[in-house]
């Protein structure tokens, strides 16, 4: 049961219900926290109070970065005592949900998309390339920038492909070269930011469910690089897919996301991460975790964390643990840990700050984590009016 506290006076009615009942144990345990709105950032243009949502975060070069979008996307950084900075805006840039992700040659790139939201989405199964809300929409941009140097400039590659976002992004830094998926159609494609060349290597999908619920989109999340260098992620009806750069190859893998049987055409990836001993770590939208073996081509499914979907944030952290969040959009999220060694979940708890001066506020929504050297882990909000926690776990 929900009981409503005040927020913001003109904070919207779902943004005041932030009170979970029970007792102090639902909430992760601290050595220290500190939670502050992405609003509250000094030169945070107030019309974007309520719209802008913290879309990823990456530790690179000792500190921690992010992406505010929804209206005009941001860069901003984090301090370890939650003091947060504007960087510089995205140029062009709307909307922004594939990861923050470092190139190899000094700089950290993002895919930009334009809004997912509009009339005429409908939920059935369609070829992408009808959907109305996408037909007259610009393609998103890849654009790097190294935000340490001062002033910083964007370097914009340009569009992948007509009315098509950038919904996932990773990096095969050794390499120089990015790698994504667009939406709504699926095509995999990679940038070399050497060369600014952009080639698209086939779909990972012929159709799709489109539903305003993102739920519902087979377009997957994520995608990694393996030791070898061949990059992973998932395509329709659950199934993995592998790109192979040697080869110039994408191609099915033979392999299947863990999910719940009859929904494996819902069942996309959500996270997937470099482990120990050279092994993918994923989760999935059924809130599966599980291992991939990209040398013995193997599959491993770890369970779940919660009875709930989603595992909407993942890494590979303090104490030789993977921490994460799962919740859907339905839910709050909750926070967990795996050891790989015991085999073991821990659900330790919501993430919420109590501040009788000020206000309380408890995360419901959760859509990126990372963690830096010393160990204190950063959580960002993925609604509006987004907040960003950073901790030192006390467990």
């Amino acid at each position: 049961m929900l009981v409503c506290c005040a927020v913001f006076l003109t904070a919207p009615l779902w943004a005041q219900d932030r009170r979970l009942s029970g007792p102090a144990a639902v909430v992760v345990q601290t050595k220290q926290l500190s939670m502050q709105a992405l609003a509250d950032t000094p030169g945070f243009p107030a019309e974007q109070r309520f719209r802008s949502r913290a879309t990823t975060l990456v530790f690179w070069q000792g500190k921690v970065y992010g992406i505010a979008a929804g209206g005009t996307a941001m860069l901003f950084s984090v301090e370890p005592d939650g003091a947060i900075s504007l960087v510089s805006k995205l140029p062009g840039a709307d909307d922004v949900r594939g990861d923050l992700v470092p190139d190899g040659a000094g700089d950290l790139c993002v895919g930009t998309t334009p809004p997912l939201e509009g009339e005429g989405i409908v939920q059935s199964f369609v070829h992408p390339e009808a959907v109305t809300p996408f037909l007259n929409l610009p393609g998103g941009h890849v654009l790097c920038t190294n935000p340490s140097a001062p002033n910083p400039a964007w370097r914009d590659f340009g569009p992948v492909a007509e009315h098509e976002g950038i919904y996932a992004l990773t990096a095969d830094p050794a390499k120089h070269t990015l790698y994504g998926v667009t939406f709504p159609s699926g095509v995999f494609f990679s940038l070399n930011v050497t060369s600014g060349q952009v080639k698209t290597h086939g779909k990972l999908f012929e159709r799709t469910r489109i539903g305003v619920d993102e739920y519902f989109r087979p377009v997957p999340r994520a995608l990694a690089v393996d030791t070898a260098g061949v990059v992973w992620t998932s395509g329709g009806g659950g199934q993995l897919f592998r790109y192979d750069p040697d080869r110039d190859v994408l191609e099915q893998a033979g392999l299947r996301l863990p999910g719940v049987p009859g929904r494996e055409f819902l069942n996309v990836l959500d996270t997937l991460i470099p482990g120990p001993r050279g092994v993918l770590y994923g989760g999935t939208s059924d809130g599966y975790l599980f291992r991939l073996d990209t040398v013995h081509l193997r599959t491993a499914n770890l369970g779940r964390a919660s009875d709930d979907a989603r595992i909407r944030a993942l890494l590979y952290g303090p104490g030789d643990k993977f921490y994460g969040v799962t919740g859907s959009v339905q839910g709050i999220c909750r926070v967990f840990s795996y050891d790989p060694r015991e085999g073991e979940f821990k659900v330790l708890g919501v993430i919420e700050k109590r501040d009788p001066s000020n206000y309380d506020w408890l995360m419901f929504q959760i859509g990126a984590l990372a963690a830096d050297a010393e160990g204190r882990l950063y959580f960002a909000e993925a609604e509006s009016p987004a907040h960003i926690a950073v901790m030192l776990p006390g467990f």
